[in-house]
């Protein structure tokens, strides 16, 4: 029944939430923390990695 709501837009509605905004702040949450884990996390990974090596 639930997913019934969901599935309708109904719920979402009466919420007020907007499922093509939510979808979107999620792509770009998705992208944003891809971006910065390779930026910050990336150049620190590989330099010790190579130390391994």
């Amino acid at each position: 029944m639930i997913s019934a709501l969901l599935a309708s837009g109904g719920l979402l509605q009466d919420l007020g939430i907007n499922p093509v905004v939510v979808a979107t702040q999620v792509v770009v949450f998705v992208i944003t923390f891809l971006l910065l884990s390779r930026i910050l996390f990336g150049r620190a990974l590989g330099h010790m990695q190579q130390r391994e090596d």
